[in-house]
């Protein structure tokens, strides 16, 4: 089906919900980037449409019990699966492309050289750093490596060497409406609070998305989550209870303050095994963002 006439509204443009079912609102969110040039936080707006909860047949497959190349299998009390969380908490810095501002974000290191961010966060970077949320005294140059602007997802490699990172990445988990976690490594959040941000499950449904560069829209796993997040937070882990890593914020809807949005789990998985993802990018100047470089 093709899009309908464009929402406009005062925060930014949406599509009408595509797809079979009774039509939802649409839904205008905000990328939770923060715009570093003036200490000003602006969040650049993005349609976002909600699709009917997918049938048992249509749905992604869950990513409950699997990790990242055997990783770490969670199962701990809260507050242990919290504290390995933390360790594994960074914060994402750019430096300007062209005409993009620099930008700010969060991040998951995913291994010792891996950092898992979303990647509207660095989509109009000349350089990047990283650094953990805990340690405000280190940072790392990193490099794009992987970069999916329609899962808005990227992946940087990084020396974290001595940081406090375990050497075994996250499992990861998919969760249910009604089920409970913490946004972890928050960092928008954490210039005026905590870091951790508490969340409930709203809905597990596929998201139809403008892609990072707006040129496309594209379809993905996500949740619609009850939690108060801020710009700057894009980039940081969902975790459920027991410390299996369930997705990737990107977004806080507009029309609702307490309501959020992230990348599900099985879209992270996806990512990490897609081979066309990866390469080498960098800024071209004229575009005013990232692109992938000949060999």
């Amino acid at each position: 089906m093709s899009p309908g006439p464009l929402h406009r509204g005062a925060a930014g443009r949406g599509f009408p919900p595509v797809g079979s079912g009774p039509a939802r609102p649409v839904l205008t969110t905000r990328l939770l980037l923060s715009l570093a040039a003036g200490a000003v936080t602006v969040a650049l707006a993005t349609g976002c449409a909600a699709e009917p909860a997918p049938s048992a047949d249509d749905a992604a497959p869950a990513a409950a019990g699997s990790g990242l190349n055997g990783g770490d299998s969670g199962r701990r009390n809260d507050g242990t699966a919290l504290s390995v969380a933390r360790s594994r908490a960074v914060s994402v810095a750019t430096t300007a492309c062209g005409h993009a501002p620099a930008t700010a974000g969060s991040g998951v290191a995913i291994s010792q050289n891996r950092v898992l961010t979303a990647a509207h966060v660095i989509a109009g970077a000349t350089v990047v750093t990283v650094g953990p949320v805990e340690d405000h005294g280190r940072s790392a140059t990193a490099t794009v490596v992987a970069y999916d602007p329609l899962r808005d997802l990227a992946l940087l490699e990084a020396d974290l060497a001595g940081w406090s990172v375990p050497s075994r990445p996250p499992a990861l988990a998919s969760l249910a409406q009604g089920d409970r976690g913490t946004v972890v490594g928050a960092v928008g959040s954490g210039a005026t609070g905590s870091t951790d941000v508490a969340f409930t499950v709203a809905e597990k449904t596929n998201l139809v998305m403008d892609e990072v560069r707006g040129t496309r829209r594209s379809k993905r796993s996500g949740y619609r989550l009850d939690a108060v997040t801020a710009p700057g937070d894009s980039g940081s882990g969902l975790y459920g209870r027991d410390g299996r890593l369930a997705g990737v914020l990107f977004a806080v809807s507009t029309d609702d303050g307490d309501r959020s949005w992230a990348t599900a789990a099985d879209e992270v998985e996806a990512f990490l095994a897609d081979e066309s993802v990866v390469g080498r990018f960098g800024c071209d100047n004229r575009r005013s963002r990232l692109e992938r470089r000949r060999p």
